[in-house]
């Protein structure tokens, strides 16, 4: 069972969407997906844990999470993505999948798997500058009026 959907991986891509004719091929990603969420079933599997994993709900979409972000880590480069975005989606997919092999993704209390889970970049990386209150308010009311 994929825990993503093409839909899912397309949007965090951003790129030309996906056809039967696409580089990759809509069929190529569905498989990545699959082979994504057997490598999730494989590290829950190894903790004694049945797969696929159904429930809680919370713990699922992180599984989605983690299988979108792997498909777009084997992706980025392919599809025209910068270095530094490619290499992002791998760091996170790494950090994902090891959280799940060592077994950190689903002890008890562990984070990943409470409360809400982020699906967005300014939700995953919330703006942490200095609040500059209004210091930028004459430049962009300028621009508007050109």
């Amino acid at each position: 069972m994929a825990y993503t959907t093409l839909a899912h991986v397309e949007g965090r891509l951003r790129g030309p969407a996906l056809t039967e004719t696409s580089v990759p091929t809509i069929n190529e990603v569905q498989s990545l997906i699959n082979d994504i969420a057997a490598e999730e079933n494989a590290a829950l599997a190894s903790h004694g844990l049945s797969v696929p994993a159904t429930e809680p709900a919370e713990f699922v979409a992180w599984l989605g999470h983690v299988n979108a972000t792997g498909v777009c880590a084997l992706l980025g480069d392919n599809r025209g993505q910068l270095k530094e975005t490619a290499k992002w989606f791998r760091d996170q997919y790494d950090k994902q999948i090891a959280s799940m092999w060592d077994g950190t993704a689903f002890s008890s209390g562990a984070s990943l798997v409470s409360g809400a889970l982020p699906t967005s970049w300014t939700v995953e990386y919330p703006d942490e500058d200095v609040d500059l209150g209004t210091i930028g308010e004459p430049v962009f009311n300028e621009a508007w009026k050109m």
